[in-house]
């Protein structure tokens, strides 16, 4: 029923729907295994929010929680550096130098640069129509660390970029191998 590379996909938005994902899990790929390890580790208890509350609801209770929130970070790189990210007061946007998924068709109105940028704000997370870039910040986002700026909060896996508008509950991964809306 599923093709392959959608089923990760329908199973990490049923778990969102279903009201507890961690943006790195999201940024993973394999929630449910991710969720059998949390909840083997603390006897079926898990709480996995950051060191200082981490959690995010919207208004109907589902929730991504971020994990190890280090501040106000603004502007950062993933170790790599593949990955550059801003977070505004509107919108959190990364872009990406290489990749290796395929990007949706440019829209007729873009004649800028398209297919290495997403962002999120108020409501869905998009592709951007960018001129300009976010890569090459001096500041780096640690692995499992989490960055959160007004509503929104962005986290750093191995696996990629997990950013999340907090009150909408919309957001984007990002990765070298997969880019993908929520």
């Amino acid at each position: 029923m599923f093709r392959r590379s959608t089923l990760p996909l329908v199973l990490a938005m049923s778990l969102v729907v279903a009201g507890c994902v961690s943006a790195s899990d999201l940024a993973e790929g394999d929630v449910e295994a991710n969720q059998a390890r949390e909840d083997a580790r603390s006897g079926g208890q898990s709480e996995r929010n950051g060191r200082d509350g981490g959690r995010s609801a919207d208004k109907a209770g589902r929730r991504v929680e971020l994990p190890n929130i280090v501040g106000v970070v603004r502007s950062f790189s993933s170790p790599t550096g593949n990955i550059g990210c801003y977070i505004g007061e509107d919108l959190a946007r990364c872009d990406i130098r290489e990749r290796t998924f395929a990007a949706p068709p440019k829209p007729d109105g873009c004649g800028l640069d398209w297919g290495q940028t997403l962002e999120v704000g108020s409501r869905i997370a998009v592709f951007g129509c960018v001129g300009d870039t976010v890569l090459g910040s001096r500041r780096i986002l640690k692995y499992r660390t989490t960055t959160v700026v007004g509503d929104f909060g962005c986290t750093s896996a191995r696996t990629g970029v997990t950013c999340v508008n907090r009150r909408t509950q919309h957001g984007f991964v990002i990765s070298r191998v997969v880019a993908r809306v929520f």
